[in-house]
């Protein structure tokens, strides 16, 4: 504890020197400007991405379902017409909409800017240390929503997958 606090007041006293820290804040915004810039313009992208990513994954129109491939006959009864393509393709068509690889290059992007605004300031704990900090919680935040649901699709994906298989072990002749 004693060693820790040694370290706590030499820093203290290392960043207090006899330049007026208004001067030192100035100095410091100035030097910060262009990645505080790029690093909101990045973020942006990013969230708007991540907005786009979820408002596909809610829009009931895109969703795969089992009732495209099914037919009504005149009873009202319905019929599996064993097309089991058109289920695999809509599905393939839902993923590729989503634009993961995007999203993926814009947070490469977003972590990339936010630590050039971090460092900056020859490593001074300042608004734009919180700034980032505050957004990348946000964004774990949300594309840890993001995992969460692809990690359940590809569950009920294998399952599919695996019941389609149990089926056509079933129907195929016995060689």
């Amino acid at each position: 504890a004693k060693l820790i606090e040694e370290e706590f007041t030499t820093a203290i006293k290392a960043n207090s020197s006899p330049v007026d820290s208004s001067e030192k804040d100035r100095f410091c915004e100035r030097q910060c400007a262009k990645p505080n810039t790029m690093f909101d313009e990045a973020l942006e992208s990013t969230y708007q991405h991540i907005t786009s990513v979820l408002q596909n994954l809610c829009s009931p129109c895109t969703i795969p379902t089992v009732e495209k491939s099914m037919t009504k006959i005149g009873s009202g009864k319905v019929l599996f017409d064993g097309s089991w393509k058109v289920l695999f393709d809509s599905f393939e068509s839902f993923t590729s909409n989503l634009d993961i690889n995007m999203l993926c290059d814009d947070l490469l992007k977003t972590i990339t800017f936010g630590e050039e605004l971090v460092n900056c300031c020859d490593n001074k704990i300042c608004s734009h240390s919180c700034k980032v900090g505050v957004h990348f919680q946000n964004l774990h935040m949300l594309v840890d929503l993001l995992l969460k649901f692809s990690d359940e699709l590809l569950k009920n994906f294998l399952a599919m997958h695996r019941s389609v298989s149990l089926i056509l072990t079933y129907l195929s002749p016995i060689a």
